[in-house]
């Protein structure tokens, strides 16, 4: 959509509980263009979809059976002098008044190996849920809803 520039190509980030690999994509938009057409053009994020991006969002929608909510989706803000900055959202916790719902994942790759995958998200949840005085108990059933 113009010019893009990548400041910074799959940086390790150091966290409390994980290290968190982040590229920064910046650019300026085509003449006629604008921020929204940017996060249409890019969203959902390729980091959370797989390629090829159309045929992994269709195997997505068939295994989980309902929308993600705002987990993998964007948060940030638009100005009004036409910029934007968005973050992709992970490890995320959203309270309702009965329940509440955490997301958290990993990349699956042919090789992923079932069970190491399960260790990686519960890994990235525990803080969320520890955050609401929560606990993960051995042998829990995690995603009934996706059976």
């Amino acid at each position: 959509m113009g010019t893009v520039e990548v400041p910074g190509l799959m940086v390790v980030e150091p966290y409390a509980t994980v290290h968190q690999m982040v590229t920064v994509v910046r650019g300026r938009l085509r003449e006629g263009s604008d921020a929204i057409d940017c996060v249409r053009a890019a969203f959902p994020a390729g980091s959370m979809t797989g390629a090829p991006k159309l045929r992994t969002l269709e195997i997505i929608d068939r295994i989980e059976g309902r929308p993600r909510g705002v987990y993998s989706g964007a948060l940030g803000f638009f100005a009004v002098n036409g910029t934007a900055d968005l973050s992709v959202v992970i490890r995320t916790l959203v309270a309702s008044p009965d329940r509440l719902a955490i997301g958290a994942g990993g990349a699956i790759v042919a090789a992923s190996d079932p069970e190491a995958e399960l260790e990686e998200m519960l890994l990235k949840a525990r803080p969320l849920l520890e955050t609401v005085g929560g606990t993960l108990e051995e042998g829990r059933d995690l995603a009934p809803a996706h059976r």
